[in-house]
Formats: structure tokens, C-alpha cells, sequence
């Protein structure tokens, strides 16, 4: 079965983490970060794998009325780069 993917807009710099909705996840997610800086360069050009038992122990959070979990980005794996698989 094909994950779920997910594509994050912007990163919370804060704390260079992602906030993903929990019923977004499932048992995986494929996550993409689609922020580019001011040149149009990607700044997270990789594509992400976010596992469910990664995502359990993580700190919650409520986004806008819906529980999220807060993933620091260097926590998440990376599942492609350049086009190839790993």
C-alpha cells in the first residue's frame, strides 16, 4: 500500500520542526516540504518518510482546533534524494 503525502508549505523555524494533522499520518506518511528561499531553491529538497511510531512520540499540539503532532525535521528519515530511492 502507497503512503499518504503529505506537503508542508512552510517549516515552524522556531524550532525547525513540521506541524502534521494526526489523522494525516495513518500508519505513514510520505512528506514533502515545498519551502524555497529566496532564489527558488528548495531548502529541504528531500522527500520525507514520517513512520506512526515516530509520529506517537512526538509533542502534540492543537492547530486551529485540530490536534497535530510537532516533528523536528531532523528526526524525519529520508526517503529519496536526487531521485533515488534509499
Amino acid at each position: 500500500m502507497d503512503n499518504n503525502k503529505v506537503i508542508i508549505r512552510e517549516p515552524i523555524w522556531k524550532n525547525r520542526s513540521i506541524s502534521i494533522a494526526k489523522h494525516k499520518v495513518g500508519e505513514g506518511c510520505d512528506i514533502e516540504i515545498a519551502y524555497k528561499d529566496k532564489y527558488g531553491n528548495r531548502v529541504f529538497p528531500h522527500l520525507y518518510f514520517l513512520s506512526k511510531e515516530k509520529a506517537l512520540s512526538c509533542e502534540t499540539v492543537l492547530s486551529g482546533g485540530t490536534p497535530c503532532w510537532n516533528i523536528p525535521i531532523n528526526e524525519l528519515k529520508i526517503k529519496t534524494r536526487k531521485g533515488i530511492n534509499l
